[in-house]
């Protein structure tokens, strides 16, 4: 899934989105490990 940002985008939030999107990946729920997809290359991931 590939998303695109808005004209001016509230960075904050996108950083709050992509924390979110890392930890419930690291928890392994299910739909965020396909939103990781092909992206994650398997090495270590810090917060």
């Amino acid at each position: 899934m590939s998303r695109s940002l808005p004209a001016h985008p509230d960075l904050e939030h996108v950083q709050k989105q992509a924390k979110s999107l890392l930890r419930r990946y690291l928890d392994g729920v299910p739909a965020a490990v396909e939103a990781f997809g092909g992206v994650h290359t398997g090495g270590s991931v810090r917060f």
